[in-house]
């Protein structure tokens, strides 16, 4: 750093610190006072920052690996947009800031008392919290993965659409109130054998078994008669009472597209994609009747332009969420807007191909065409990993693509018992594509959810640009 420069600037008011980048391993940071200081962006690895104090400081954005906070103060602190993995944090004193959207990786949580902190939308993954609370906080949209929690109180904080998944818990308490608005935590107490407390009245505690057999009939009846469909219908799909989620869910859409509630019409739609019981035909009704209710008429161009804003992240959820297998691939064409014609005898034959039943049921197939002079074709089909390599076999055979690589594949898909019948279809479709004649590129396709291990060799993303070598992403 040039220090004459770095003078000048602070005789103008420039007074942003920057002792917080550290570029090696093993240093200590202790007692350094950032009060009310702007020390965003920073990346500190292998570090211990103790005793140290961090009130009213601007920490945006910054990364921390493999550090460990000791002692600190931290009193309204941002820490938001920041990443910390593999730390740990230990604190005498509460922590006072705000976290939101911040991701913990591998982190560990010690005695720590998180006390009207906000963490909207942050994410905690394989993290291990012991001791301490988390008192009047907020944690909307937080979600938590593969977390543990030991002796600690999570009954006083806001807790609505927190999602739990896969979660493990010991001696922790739980508020009663919040559960029926949490993603995963009804499913979670359904099955968990660990040792648990619901909240009661006049401090006193329930036990699960309580919780299922009592008060869950209650709740439900009263959401019923207070038209709370997101806690009912969320009571209802852990129950597995599918057919009354449905209408619950079709009521509270109904209700949150008339208000123009986009913020709970999302979270019903993570609900309903996330429960994985739907297909997508009844994701393609829920997704039909919100349009259906979009705003019409005079005195609504502010309302058609909020839903506009809200449309495409409502259909992200409802659909990008769903854990089916599917298989997403993209064809070049070389028909022109001179051979349109040609193009119904394509779709034909990849809607045919793509929906055909292969003994392992029929697939879900959706289609996007795209006048890229010569026109695009998109297949995004749904199914089960056995079907969905069968058709890509078939796909790539189509479309002539062969090599090392995809030979691998065809002998896995000839080891799937498949129809004859699809064997001949695609042998027809070959010799069909010669005498149109139109040509077919693979652009790219993506295998996505799969969890087969007898598949984990096939790649999973391939691209071809026409003008650099193709490129193979095996790892899932």
């Amino acid at each position: 750093m040039n220090k004459e420069v770095f003078k000048q600037l602070k005789k103008y008011g420039y007074s942003r610190k920057d002792s917080m980048v550290i570029n090696h391993s093993n240093r200590i940071v202790d007692n350094h006072d950032y009060t009310a200081n702007n020390i965003n962006h920073q990346v500190c690895e292998y570090a211990t920052i103790q005793n140290c104090i961090f009130d009213f400081a601007s920490v945006t954005g910054s990364i921390y690996r493999n550090c460990t906070f000791e002692d600190n103060s931290m009193m309204e602190t941002d820490f938001e947009f920041c990443e910390f993995t593999s730390c740990s944090f230990f604190a005498k004193k509460p922590i006072n800031s705000s976290f939101n959207n911040s991701n913990f990786i591998n982190s560990r949580f010690y005695n720590i008392d998180f006390d009207s902190c906000t963490l909207t939308s942050a994410y905690f993954e394989n993290c291990y919290f012991k001791g301490g609370s988390i008192h009047c906080s907020t944690l909307e949209n937080t979600v938590f993965k593969n977390c543990h929690f030991e002796k600690i109180n999570l009954s006083i904080l806001n807790m609505d659409y927190v999602e739990l998944d896969d979660p493990h818990m010991t001696e922790v308490v739980l508020s009663m109130s919040q559960i029926p608005f949490m993603f995963g935590c009804l499913e979670y107490l359904l099955k968990t054998t660990d040792s648990i407390k619901i909240s009661g009245a006049k401090n006193k505690y329930i036990s699960i078994t309580e919780y299922k057999n009592k008060v869950i009939p209650l709740l439900m009846q009263h959401f019923t008669d207070t038209e709370q469909y997101f806690p009912l219908s969320n009571l209802q799909l852990a129950l597995m009472n599918y057919d009354l989620a449905k209408e619950s869910l079709k009521k509270g859409i109904s209700i949150s597209v008339e208000t123009r509630d986009f913020r709970m019409l999302k979270y019903y739609c993570h609900l309903i994609a996330k429960i994985g019981y739907f297909k997508q035909d009844t994701l393609h009704m829920f997704y039909r009747n919100i349009c259906k209710m979009s705003p019409q008429g005079e005195n609504s161009y502010n309302d058609q332009r909020n839903f506009t804003r809200h449309i495409a992240e409502i259909k992200s959820v409802l659909f990008s969420q769903n854990s089916s297998p599917h298989l997403n691939a993209t064809f070049k064409t070389d028909i022109t807007s001179q051979k349109v014609g040609l193009l119904s005898r394509i779709l034909e034959m990849f809607f045919t191909i793509s929906k055909m039943d292969v003994g392992h049921g029929t697939n879900q197939a959706e289609m996007l065409v795209s006048e890229n002079s010569p026109l695009m074709v998109e297949l995004n089909i749904y199914g089960t990993e056995r079907a969905l390599v069968v058709l890509l076999n078939a796909l790539l055979r189509i479309s002539g693509i062969t090599g090392t690589t995809h030979r691998h594949l065809s002998s896995i898909a000839e080891g799937i018992p498949v129809s004859v019948y699809m064997e001949e279809l695609t042998e027809r479709y070959i010799e069909q594509m010669k005498e149109i004649p139109v040509t077919l590129i693979l652009s790219e396709y993506s295998l996505n959810n799969f969890k087969e291990t007898a598949f984990c060799s096939i790649p999973c993303y391939y691209y071809n640009s026409q003008i650099s070598a193709p490129k193979y992403i095996g790892a899932r």
